[in-house]
């Protein structure tokens, strides 16, 4: 038997709680799994992301947390779920903005829309979640968050953006000679081209 702060455990108790934590561990893995699926897969013509929208709510009290939508939610929906309710028991319904995906909506209190800031998820947070960053539309920052982009390879590709427009196929970043193919499928799993 031995102890760590403090409290007696025996080997078996130990083995006991990292099994429950590795078995909570792997059914939160295949519920997000399961939710993704669940999403149609299909990206309609107007560019909209697949699967899961993300946004982050940020509350007046530092507090924040990551919520998965199904379709991309109005501000009310958003608020909704982050639990702020107006006096009659409904979320305020001068709330109706549509909130993109990789969102911040940051709340800071008080009943109306000037009380709420709503930007773009940082790049690496959008990362960490498995969602993938738009190369036509990211800047300089959220490019080198991409593992395997450099600074001088994102400029590269923001200079080509600029000088030939939306990129159609990753491929095209190599014929071009803007990125080498290696580094083309280094990035594949981070990076999408939203026209």
């Amino acid at each position: 038997m031995g102890r760590r702060g403090g409290i007696p455990r025996s080997g078996a108790a130990v083995s006991v709680q990292v099994s429950a934590l590795a078995l909570a561990l792997i059914l939160l893995i295949v519920q997000f799994i399961c939710f993704r699926e669940s999403v149609s897969m299909s990206r309609p013509k107007t560019g909209s992301p697949t699967g899961p929208i993300a946004v982050e709510i940020r509350g007046p009290e530092d507090s924040s947390l990551v919520s998965l939508f199904d379709r991309e939610p109005s501000l009310e929906r958003v608020l909704g779920r982050a639990g702020f309710e107006s006096k009659e028991g409904a979320v305020a319904s001068s709330f109706q903005t549509v909130i993109v995906h990789g969102s911040v909506v940051e709340w800071v209190g008080g009943p109306t829309k000037d009380s709420v800031r709503i930007c773009p998820m940082e790049a690496r947070k959008r990362l960490a979640l498995g969602l993938k960053i738009d190369i036509n539309h990211a800047g300089l920052d959220e490019l080198t968050a991409v593992p395997g982009l450099s600074r001088r390879r994102a400029e590269r590709l923001i200079r080509y953006r600029l000088e030939y427009g939306a990129i159609g196929q990753l491929e095209e970043l190599t014929t071009k000679r803007v990125l080498g193919v290696e580094t083309v499928r280094r990035i594949r799993p981070f990076v999408e081209c939203v026209l």
